[in-house]
């Protein structure tokens, strides 16, 4: 009768091709074998009566063991040098083990940075506890990284990530809050496996992104950035990965906005007279532009206070190369809707 069992289990896991283990049976045991190496095989999750009703037959007990000896998970070092000068937005990695983390958020910070400009995210999920999902938070620090935190949810983790990712990426408004979205095809924890909102909101300072159930489904709850400290001291500039997004579309924006307007500009100072015709740009006149495209950022609901921006807005040729307009942007990025607190005075 095990042996059927047994086998039977089996036959069931071979049936499904895609998933991320394969079988084997002797002696009343089915023995369960990550298809790829690395510890991120650690985090599959095999359960039996998940769903409300299901129950095994009488007399049959089940024990099931966790996946271990996993080790070393992939270097990801080829797969962004691979990358090249493509402009990614999203980049999804299975891995969240540090010297993965380490490499993916170096990568991303130069790809943020001036000589490249073509910004993005990392974005991951971790299946573990809320112990160490606050650990694991804590020990990271970088805005261009994104964790989810899954406690036991089934579902694989880097299939989470990869659901995180596209609903992140199908919010096409940079500033717009990433909450209250299902996560589609991603199953909730067990009951008691669930963290609950006091849980989340410690995990949320911690850096480890969240979601909550609702009628057995998971809706990210918030999803911000592994960023936490300056110099050791709490800063929160870039908590939230739409403070991300903004700046990058500003960025972009502005660029283009040069690029297409200005494609072979000549540059002069402010009071310099040209004729009719002439494409010459002055700080005057970038500074007018500027302004007008801020108009525009307000109008789409990404900036706010136009007089603060215009007041610190500066515009200059550099000093020491006479081919450069430098520009000191200030914006005031819109904010999110996160709580909305509410006091009742009632009589009887």
């Amino acid at each position: 009768m095990q042996n059927t069992i047994a086998a039977s289990i089996k036959a069931a896991f071979d049936t499904d091709v895609d998933l991320p283990f394969s079988s084997s049976v002797a002696l009343n045991v089915v023995t369960n074998a990550a298809r790829h190496k690395g510890a991120s095989g650690n985090s599959l999750s095999i359960v039996h009566s998940y769903y409300a009703g299901q129950k095994l037959p009488a007399g049959v007990t089940l024990a099931i063991t966790a996946f271990s000896g996993g080790t070393t998970d992939p270097d990801v070092t080829d797969a962004l040098a691979a990358l090249g000068g493509e402009y990614y937005y999203s980049i999804v990695t299975p891995y969240t083990d540090d010297g993965n983390m380490d490499i993916l958020e170096a990568e991303l910070e130069t790809r943020y940075g001036p000589m490249v400009a073509k910004p993005g995210q990392g974005l991951a999920a971790l299946r573990d506890t809320y112990a160490a999902s606050q650990t694991y938070g804590n020990g990271r620090n970088s805005p261009f990284s994104n964790v989810l935190a899954t406690s036991l949810s089934p579902t694989p983790p880097w299939v989470c990530a990869a659901i995180l990712a596209g609903v992140e990426a199908a919010e096409n408004d940079p500033a717009r809050p990433r909450q209250n979205v299902k996560l589609p095809g991603m199953l909730p924890p067990l009951v008691g496996d669930r963290f609950d909102s006091l849980q989340r909101n410690l995990l949320l300072l911690d850096g480890m992104s969240t979601y909550y159930v609702e009628t057995g489904e998971c809706f990210l709850e918030r999803l911000v950035c592994t960023y936490q400290t300056k110099n050791g001291i709490a800063d929160p500039s870039y908590h939230d990965i739409e403070t991300m997004r903004t700046l990058a579309y500003l960025r972009h924006s502005l660029k283009a906005r040069f690029q297409l307007k200005y494609p072979q500009a000549k540059l002069a100072n402010d009071g310099t007279t040209f004729g009719a015709g002439q494409v010459v740009v002055t700080p005057k006149l970038a500074r007018g532009e500027i302004l007008a495209l801020f108009d525009e950022w307000e109008r789409d609901g990404l900036v706010e206070n136009k007089a603060q921006f215009k007041a610190q807005l500066i515009v200059e040729r550099n000093a020491n190369n006479p081919n450069q307009l430098d520009i000191f942007l200030p914006p005031d990025l819109i904010n999110q809707l996160r709580v909305t607190a509410a006091r009742m005075g009632f009589k009887l």
